[in-house]
Formats: C-alpha cells, sequence, structure tokens
C-alpha cells in the first residue's frame, strides 16, 4: 500500500508530468504513465488494464485543458530568483519512504551553491 507521504509525492509528480504534457490527448497520458506508473506497479501490485485505467484518470485530473506558460523568474530579497520549487518531495522507485519531505528549493542568481551528503542520499537526483 501507499503511506501518505508516497501518495502525495505520486499525486504532485502525476501532476507535474501531466502539466508539462498539456491537455489528456497531448502525452499527458504517457508522461504520467510513465512518471508513476513504476511506483503503482510496484507499491500496488498494478498492472495493465487496471494500471492504464488508473493513469489515464490521474491524467485527466490533473492536465490541465490548455498547455500552461513557464512562469516567469521572479526576486528573491532583491536577488532575481532562477529556480523556486515548495514543497519537494523526492522517493525513489521501490522506496518504502521519500527522502525529502516537504522541502523548498530557491536558487538566486549571482550565488554559488553546494550539496553535501551521504552517498544514495540523492543529491544527483535532486539536481
Amino acid at each position: 500500500g501507499l503511506d501518505e507521504d508516497m501518495a502525495e509525492y505520486l499525486a504532485g509528480l502525476a501532476a507535474s508530468s501531466a502539466g508539462e504534457e498539456g491537455p489528456p490527448g497531448g502525452g499527458a497520458q504517457e508522461a504520467v504513465a510513465e512518471a508513476v506508473g513504476p511506483f503503482l506497479e510496484d507499491a500496488l501490485g498494478l498492472d495493465g488494464e487496471a494500471l492504464d485505467a488508473l493513469v489515464a484518470q490521474l491524467a485527466a485530473l490533473f492536465a490541465p485543458e490548455e498547455p500552461h506558460a513557464q512562469p516567469e523568474a521572479g526576486e528573491a530579497g532583491g536577488r532575481e530568483l532562477l529556480v523556486r520549487c515548495d514543497n519537494i518531495i523526492l522517493a525513489y522507485p521501490g522506496s518504502q519512504a521519500p527522502l525529502l519531505r516537504r522541502a523548498d528549493l530557491r536558487l538566486g542568481r549571482g550565488r554559488k551553491y553546494g550539496m553535501v551528503g551521504r552517498n544514495g542520499v540523492g543529491k544527483t537526483t535532486l539536481i
């Protein structure tokens, strides 16, 4: 089964995948299947028609009616904000628990950043 954090992660992943591909007929279903299919197969034991039906429902639920434009970079503390990701949840397929929960990431122009952590904690995946 899925715990609450994993369900939230998969919903966000499905929403972002569907949103990037536009309306359901515009590739959203394929994008959602690629993004969350392996998790659903593993966690819920779904495959074949059951998996296809759930993916179709997720794509229809999360795909916008029309493709959306990417938001402009904003300002952060007087500096131009290049990247803003809120409420990040990161997990690997087959993992029982997310690596990151409700994390925020903001990168500003002209700043230098480094990532430090043990092997396998998701540094490369985050990038």
